[in-house]
């Protein structure tokens, strides 16, 4: 999927939209504005409609401007004849499931050290269990399918391809996670996210097409907004299952027997064959 020059940089085809360091100032920029964005619209509107405003103007746009300005087609940006692969969207439906458990069994640990603050409990109460009053859908989008496309967008299909092109594809998958966890300023939850992260970015970069992580980051988020609703439906409190180093090796066990399964399932990309997979 990459070629190397004499600059010892790989070559990613089709070209990424920045280069490398303004990839990095750009998620400060929206790290920075985001922040800024949300304490402003606190005093105005409720945490789903601010979510909504803040995925879209402050995550999306960027990239939105980006591909105008400098006229970016937008098939080498969507790349959506790769994303036809019946076997990758399984793969990447049954490792998200896998990983969303592992995630969570990970989150416990960490808790157990560094717990949550009855502020960021009560914030997560609010974002996943907001009452009747909100409607079921209107949280799920907010949460789950909103953020998965617009976050995606910017750090699979804008921040990676630069990163990888400086850095080659490992480093360049794990610096972008590492800026994809950092820039959701949760410290408890930073492991499973950079996990999460290296996780999207491997099934963008083999998959050829940043669709894949949408998914994925879409179904991560959406179980989280299930269970909370069959949690608040039942009358019972969220809580996170029992630690079990046994389970969590049967898990890892299947996530990495897949993973394997994605890896000998995609040819690496040529350059001037931006589409691996056309049907």
């Amino acid at each position: 999927m990459h070629t190397q020059n004499s600059n010892n940089k790989y070559v990613i085809d089709p070209e990424p939209m920045i280069n490398a360091r303004q990839a990095v100032l750009l998620v400060l920029f929206v790290f920075i504005l985001s922040n800024i964005a949300t304490l402003i619209l606190a005093h105005f509107f409720g945490i789903h409609t601010i979510s909504f405003m803040v995925e879209i103007g402050v995550f999306l746009m960027p990239v939105v401007i980006l591909a105008a300005h400098v006229k970016y087609p937008f098939d080498d940006f969507v790349r959506p004849k790769n994303f036809l692969r019946i076997d990758l969207n399984l793969i990447t439906i049954f490792n998200t499931i896998f990983l969303v458990i592992i995630a969570a069994m990970l989150l416990e640990f960490v808790q157990r050290y560094l717990p949550f603050s009855e502020e960021q409990m009560e914030m997560r109460r609010e974002l996943l269990m907001p009452g009747g009053d909100v409607p079921f859908i209107v949280v799920f989008l907010s949460v789950a399918v909103i953020p998965g496309i617009c976050e995606e967008a910017l750090f699979r299909g804008v921040i990676q391809p630069s990163l990888i092109k400086r850095f080659g594809p490992y480093a360049g998958i794990a610096v972008t996670a590492l800026l994809f966890a950092a820039a959701h300023a949760q410290i408890q939850a930073f492991i499973s996210l950079f996990i999460l992260g290296i996780f999207l970015g491997i099934i963008a970069f083999r998959g050829g097409t940043f669709l894949y992580a949408v998914v994925s980051h879409t179904i991560f988020n959406g179980i989280a907004v299930i269970v909370a609703k069959i949690a608040e439906t039942e009358g019972v409190e969220v809580q996170d299952g029992g630690f079990s180093i046994s389970l969590g090796i049967v898990l890892l066990t299947i996530f990495i027997v897949l993973m394997v399964m994605l890896f000998r399932l995609t040819p690496k990309r040529r350059v001037g064959e931006p589409d691996m997979y056309h049907i």
